[in-house]
């Protein structure tokens, strides 16, 4: 079977860039987020190569910019309408997050594998608290085994859990409300903080708006 796209990330190039605002660096890392959250564990360079670690295509992507430069939930809304269209379908774990329903949601998934949308990052980890940072960090990590203990739901178990993270957030927020020790430590170290601002372009219509005769 021919391919249907002889380079996949220069034909979300060009899907992407003429109706949307965002810096081309910013739509290159969403598509290769988009590109991780859809491999999973099917593809990886193995640790006869690394040493003793197996690298997976995994990804934990922040767009980084003060509120309205640059869409960030719009252009994360590219992902996730592709991502929704996948046959068979990938898991889409809930927003509002817990250590608990990340690893249920991981738990139930056919491959034990998910990927996280959170467009307003502040906001939900405040709920999830610090101990979701890391919960993060182990899944990130791709342990063979992930598990949570809780009174109400006792013990989950996920073995070979695989998780995808993409979130939006402003500087200000980062340096106001996440602790020093997350940014230094190993949550911070694990994702790609996309810093951006300004926008590409700013358009009112991305098409010709037709006259009424």
């Amino acid at each position: 079977m021919p391919r249907k796209c002889q380079s996949w990330l220069n034909t979300w190039k060009e899907w992407t860039v003429p109706r949307s605002q965002a810096p081309e660096s910013v739509l290159f890392w969403c598509g290769l987020f988009t590109l991780a959250a859809t491999l999973r564990r099917n593809v990886y360079i193995g640790r006869k190569y690394l040493g003793n670690w197996d690298c997976f295509p995994n990804m934990y992507l922040m767009l980084v910019a003060d509120a309205g430069v640059i869409n960030k939930s719009t252009t994360i809304g590219f992902v996730t309408e592709l991502l929704a269209n996948l046959s068979p379908p990938l898991t889409r774990i809930p927003q509002e997050i817990t250590v608990p329903i990340v690893l249920e949601s991981l738990k139930e998934s056919p491959d034990s594998s998910g990927y996280l949308v959170i467009s307003e990052f502040g906001t939900i980890m405040e709920k999830a608290g610090n101990g979701m940072y890391t919960k993060l960090v182990d899944l990130f990590d791709n342990v063979k085994i992930a598990d949570e203990h809780t009174f109400v739901r006792g013990k989950s178990i996920v073995e070979k859990p695989s998780l995808n993270l993409i979130g939006a957030t402003t500087p200000d927020y980062i340096s106001d409300n996440i602790p020093k020790a997350v940014i230094q430590g190993g949550f911070g170290s694990r994702v790609i903080w996309l810093h951006e601002t300004k926008p590409r372009e700013i358009r009112l219509f991305y098409n010709k708006v037709q006259k009424r005769e």
